[in-house]
């Protein structure tokens, strides 16, 4: 079974990814989708499919603009495999095979 990613974010701090190996975004902002996307979350956890990643906003941005690499965002996982996903980071062309940093 592949796993389904899941994103949580408060109001517009994080870009939104769109692809089709990733469901909507729950805007933790609004009520309403901050239940819904409470309940998902829940559900991944229960069933082992959560992702987690844990970088820092510039870094996580620069990574969905093809800025960083599969090996860079691999490591800022935290629990479960973001490999299934990573091309949904790659948003600008294949991600880059070596780590880049910014200067």
């Amino acid at each position: 079974m592949h796993p389904t990613p899941l994103s949580l974010h408060a109001g517009h701090s994080l870009p939104r990814v769109s692809s089709p190996a990733v469901p909507p975004t729950y805007d933790c902002a609004d009520p309403d989708a901050r239940l819904a996307g409470l309940a998902a979350a829940a559900g991944a956890v229960r069933s082992g499919r959560l992702v987690v990643l844990r970088a820092p906003t510039f870094d996580l941005t620069r990574a969905l603009v093809t800025r960083r690499s599969a090996a860079q965002l691999k490591s800022w996982t935290v629990r479960g495999d973001v490999g299934p996903y990573l091309d949904a980071f790659a948003m600008l062309g294949p991600l880059p095979s070596t780590d880049l940093a910014e200067s």
